[in-house]
């Protein structure tokens, strides 16, 4: 009986504590994640764009010209 007890309250608890989460999150607009793209050109330009190519050490723009592209770089 003692150990009944004891369960039903701390399923009342656990009850209690999960709608009041349900409550906030649907007042907040729940939990809305981030799109993994969020497009920013001159981020774009920084890791991508010539001057990121010219400073690596690897030959992109070497090999590049040297294949015949007409692009180098974004």
């Amino acid at each position: 009986m003692f150990i009944n007890k004891i369960g039903c309250l701390y399923f009342l608890l656990t009850f209690i504590l999960l709608t009041f989460i349900i409550i906030l999150l649907k007042r907040t607009g729940g939990v809305t994640m981030k799109r993994t793209y969020q497009p920013n050109k001159r981020k774009e330009k920084k890791v991508h764009g010539f001057f990121a190519r010219k400073l690596a050490c690897t030959g992109i723009l070497t090999r590049r010209r040297k294949k015949g592209r007409k692009k180098l770089s974004k």
